[in-house]
C-alpha cells in the first residue's frame, strides 16, 4: 500500500509536469549544441529539485490545504500577497499562449493534409483552439477534471510514439558538440519552463500521507523527468537534423510518413486542448472562489489576455516559454526561496523539526534564477 502510494505521488509529479514545453525541447538542443544543453538541463534539474524540496517542507509544516500564493505570502507577509498573486498569474497566462501558439501548429499540420495544397494563413488555427478551449472553459464542469485522466497517457505515450518512430534514423553526427554564441545559453528558460512543477506538491503530499516519504518522491520524479527530457530530446534532434523545428514534429517530415505525422499532430492537438482546458478552469474557478467573482467576468479575465497578448505579435513558441521559464518562474522561484528563509526562522519550525536546507544554497538558487531572468533581455 505504501509502495503504491509512493509511485501514485510520483505519477503525479510527472503527470503535472511533463507537458507542451517537452516539444521545444529538441529544438534549443540543436541549437546550443550537446554539451551545454546537458549542462543546464543538469543545472536546471538540481535547481528545481531543490526549489520543489524547500516548497514541499512548506507545505508539510503549514497546517491546512492552501494554494500556492497563500503558502508564499504567508511567510513573506501579508503585503506581498498581490506580488506573489501578479507573478503566479503571469505565469499561467505565459502558459496559455504558448498553448494557443503550439495548438495553433499542430492544428495547421493536421488541416494541410486536406486542404489539397491550398494555404491556410497560420494565424487561422491559433485563433481556432482559442475558441474552441474558451468554450470549453465556460461550460467547464466535471467532465473537464476528467480530462486529467486521459491527458497524461496520451501525452507520454506521444512521446513515446516520437522516441520509437525517430528511433530508426538517429544520426548524432547531426548535432553538434557546442555552438558559439548566445544560442548556447538558449535552452535555460525552456528547461525551467518544462521542470517548473510547482503545482503537484500539495497533491503529491496528500496522496503519501507520509511526511517522510516527500523528498524521495520528488528526486525520484525529478530523476525520471530528467531522463525523460534527455532521451526525448536527443532522439528527435538526432533523427531530424538541421531540420529540427521548435514543436518537433515538423521537422521529422522527411523521416516519417505524413499520415504518422497526421497522426501525431491530432495527438499533439488533443494533448494542447486538454491541458489548457483544465488549466483554464482551474484559474476561472480560483477568480470565482478566491476573489469572488461573477462566472462572466472570471471567464473573461481567463482568456483575455492570452488572446490579446497573441494579436499584438506575441507568436514565437520558444520565444514565449524561454521568457515564461527564464524570467517569469525566475521570479516565482526566487520567492519560493525567498519564503523559504522566512519559514525556517518561523515559529513552525521552532516547534516543529524542519528539514533545512542550508541558507548558503538557498544564496546560490537566487543567483542561479537572477542570472536567468538577465537572459531574458539576451533573447528580447
Amino acid at each position: 500500500m505504501i509502495k503504491t502510494r509512493f509511485l501514485r505521488s510520483v505519477g503525479i509529479h510527472i503527470g503535472t509536469t511533463v507537458g507542451v514545453g517537452v516539444f521545444g525541447l529538441p529544438y534549443v538542443l540543436y541549437q546550443a549544441g550537446i554539451i551545454p544543453s546537458l549542462v543546464q538541463l543538469v543545472i536546471v534539474a538540481i535547481g528545481m529539485a531543490l526549489l520543489l524540496l524547500m516548497f514541499g517542507e512548506m507545505v508539510k509544516r503549514t497546517k491546512g490545504q492552501h494554494r500556492f500564493v497563500e503558502y508564499i505570502s504567508r511567510y513573506l507577509g501579508k503585503p506581498s500577497r498581490p506580488f506573489v498573486a501578479l507573478v503566479y498569474f503571469s505565469s499561467i497566462y505565459g502558459a496559455f499562449l504558448a498553448f494557443i501558439i503550439l495548438g495553433g501548429d499542430f492544428l495547421h499540420q493536421f488541416l494541410s493534409v486536406f486542404t489539397n495544397g491550398f494555404s491556410v494563413n497560420p494565424s487561422v488555427p491559433p485563433l481556432i483552439v482559442f475558441a474552441v478551449v474558451s468554450l470549453l472553459i465556460y461550460l467547464g464542469s466535471g467532465g473537464i477534471g476528467k480530462l486529467a485522466l486521459v491527458t497524461v497517457p496520451i501525452i507520454l505515450g506521444l512521446y513515446a510514439f516520437l522516441m520509437i518512430l525517430s528511433a530508426p534514423h538517429i544520426d548524432l553526427s547531426a548535432i553538434q558538440l557546442t555552438h558559439s554564441g548566445t544560442s548556447m545559453l538558449l535552452p535555460y528558460g525552456v528547461y525551467l519552463f518544462a521542470f517548473f512543477g510547482i503545482s503537484a506538491i500539495p497533491e503529491m503530499h496528500d496522496v503519501l500521507r507520509s511526511q517522510s516519504k516527500l523528498p524521495k518522491s520528488i528526486l525520484v520524479g525529478v530523476s525520471v523527468i530528467a531522463l525523460l527530457y534527455t532521451a526525448f530530446s536527443f532522439i528527435v534532434a538526432s533523427a531530424s537534423g538541421a531540420a529540427t523545428s521548435p514543436d518537433a514534429f515538423s521537422g521529422l517530415s522527411s523521416v516519417l510518413s505524413s499520415s504518422v505525422l497526421t497522426i501525431g499532430s491530432l495527438l499533439g492537438l488533443i494533448s494542447v486542448i486538454s491541458i489548457f482546458a483544465i488549466l483554464g478552469v482551474e484559474t476561472m474557478r480560483t477568480f470565482e472562489i478566491d476573489m469572488k467573482l461573477k462566472k462572466n467576468v472570471a471567464w473573461i479575465l481567463t482568456i483575455s489576455l492570452p488572446l490579446a497578448l497573441f494579436l499584438l505579435g506575441f507568436k514565437s513558441f520558444i520565444g514565449v516559454i524561454d521568457f515564461v521559464g527564464s524570467f517569469i518562474f525566475g521570479v516565482l522561484a526566487i520567492l519560493i526561496v525567498l519564503a523559504y528563509e522566512r519559514f525556517k526562522r518561523s515559529r513552525v519550525c521552532s516547534i516543529k523539526h524542519c528539514w533545512m536546507i542550508p541558507t548558503w544554497v538557498s544564496s546560490i538558487l537566487i543567483l542561479l534564477f537572477v542570472f536567468g531572468i538577465s537572459l531574458t533581455f539576451v533573447y528580447t
